[in-house]
């Protein structure tokens, strides 16, 4: 993996790229990565707790309570105690990127969705649920459902499509890590999409 103390927009990230956070030892972190995911936090492995869709060289947006909100990437990259890392999809072009930018700004200030956090807690269909999660609502985000939707939205605009095993799980059902661990990003960013 790489580690950058300083990353460098155009190089180590660009609009359109997915975020990832983790908070080792916060309780809300932990309990997120832990919930389905408990196995790979043991063995000490990289488990995301939160995502959000990058869309500017200093900003990127995310649904944390109360609603969804645009946040200084800096705000997380200064922070000692959280993890950030930065995935691109496969096939990403700068059309899909701006397609997934606009998505995911376009829902600043929707409310976030507690509810869907529930359905996600009490149920075991984290990452594999083809149908809604009943608890979620519609209107409302959680961060995970954001970034699904943003590379659904965005999905003809890649030359090669999300595969079917990623798309048959229903965005309310996908979580943080569920995102992380899916076939469909890029090994590396080496600067710009094409």
């Amino acid at each position: 993996m790489f580690c950058a103390l300083s990353p460098r927009y155009g190089r180590d990230y660009w609009l359109g790229d997915a975020a990832f956070t983790r908070r080792p030892g916060d309780y809300l972190s932990d309990g997120i990565a832990l919930d389905g995911y408990r196995a790979l936090v043991l063995a000490g492995e990289l488990v995301a707790s939160h995502a959000a869709v990058i869309i500017s060289a200093t900003h990127l947006i995310e649904a944390v309570t109360p609603k969804v909100r645009r946040w200084p990437i800096a705000e997380y990259v200064r922070d000692p105690r959280t993890l950030f890392w930065v995935r691109r999809p496969l096939s990403q072009t700068r059309a899909s990127a701006e397609v997934m930018a606009r998505f995911a700004a376009g829902l600043e200030g929707e409310p976030y969705d507690v509810s869907a956090i529930a359905g996600l807690l009490f149920s075991d269909r984290d990452d594999q649920g083809a149908n809604p999660n009943r608890w979620a609502d519609d209107g409302e985000w959680i961060c995970s459902r954001l970034v699904d939707m943003a590379l659904r939205f965005s999905d003809g605009a890649r030359p090669a499509p999300l595969p079917e095993m990623f798309t048959r799980v229903h965005p309310t059902w996908r979580t943080p890590q569920g995102l992380n661990g899916a076939p469909i990003w890029e090994p590396e960013i080496t600067g710009p999409p094409a």
